[in-house]
């Protein structure tokens, strides 16, 4: 599971792909915090902070990780480690995340090579999937109310600012 041990104040955040996660690490926490951590549970330590995630749409979800892998972002900011981007239709990216033999991870959790396949895996493997770590979370929150999820969060967390 890529969970985040976040400062200022200390929590920890499940970062699942393609629902905002990067704005909360690097624009709220400001990229301070340490991770991701893998495992099949929680350290001890973290077991009294807030745990927190935000989950998707999963059409919504599985069409954005497509766009992103296959036709690139607006700004070309996101692109493959060897340059590029993957050419796969959208059935093609919907029988890889069915495909249960299909390997996903990152390789401090099962010492999977991180392939661009490996890559887009991670980005559409189901968010209930364990890796992901909702068993542990306190709060889920929801992409599509993000302004007003994100509020309640911040209000636990005692933040000043509660927009992304």
């Amino acid at each position: 599971m890529p969970l985040f041990l976040l400062s200022q104040p200390r929590c920890v955040y499940a970062h699942i792909p393609k629902t905002g996660g990067n704005s909360i690490r690097n624009v709220v926490f400001q990229k301070n915090y340490e991770g991701p951590w893998f495992g099949e549970s929680l350290p001890d330590e973290w077991s009294h902070l807030f745990k927190f995630a935000f989950v998707r749409n999963p059409f919504d979800r599985l069409v954005s990780a497509w766009k992103m892998f296959c036709e690139g972002t607006v700004d070309d900011a996101w692109k493959l480690p060897e340059g590029g981007l993957l050419n796969m239709s959208l059935k093609e990216v919907v029988e890889l995340g069915l495909d249960s033999s299909a390997l996903f991870g990152h390789p401090w959790y099962n010492k999977v090579k991180r392939t661009p396949l490996v890559r887009l895996k991670n980005h559409i493997v189901p968010q209930t999937h364990p890796y992901h770590g909702l068993q542990f979370i306190d709060y889920v929150g929801r992409f599509e109310n993000l302004s007003e999820d994100f509020a309640f969060v911040a209000n636990k967390l005692g933040l000043d600012s509660t927009e992304l």
